[in-house]
């Protein structure tokens, strides 16, 4: 059993996802009521994102996710799917599980990465993969 997030409107400042990365197994009413930094703010998740339940295990987040920032930071099992480009952090300090990236991911994706499996379907920007210690890292661009 999973979650999709698909975001209402486009992002306009950035959006941590990272308390997102603990949920990977969780209810979809717990993840709309997580507190989520968008600039200034802090929105439920449900505010930002439409929540649904599905068949596919993990999260799944849709929508331009370019300014959403963390994505998958600091995960330690589960699975998240993010199917569009992705900001700065992704992967990072990730200590298990799965991060699956449909496009791109900005600075420092995968730093301190300690062990888990993060798939970057086209380029990483700078700073990919600085001080891993183990895990695997794909980036298809």
């Amino acid at each position: 059993m999973g979650t999709v997030l698909t975001l209402k409107k486009p992002l306009d400042t950035l959006l941590d996802l990272e308390p997102l990365s603990a949920l990977t197994e969780t209810d979809a009413d717990a993840i709309a009521a997580v507190a989520l930094r968008y600039g200034r703010h802090t929105p439920a998740a449900g505010e930002l994102f439409e929540i649904k339940r599905t068949d596919k295990n993990g999260l799944t987040l849709r929508g331009d996710l370019r300014l959403a920032v963390n994505v998958g930071a600091g995960m330690e099992g589960g699975r998240i799917r993010a199917e569009s480009s992705v900001g700065d952090g992704a992967g990072a300090r990730m200590r298990g599980g799965e991060l699956r990236v449909c496009g791109g991911a900005g600075r420092n994706a995968c730093a301190e990465l300690q062990n888990g499996f993060v798939l970057i379907e086209q380029n990483a920007a700078d700073g990919l993969a600085r001080c891993v210690r183990r895990g695997t890292i794909v980036v298809g661009g």
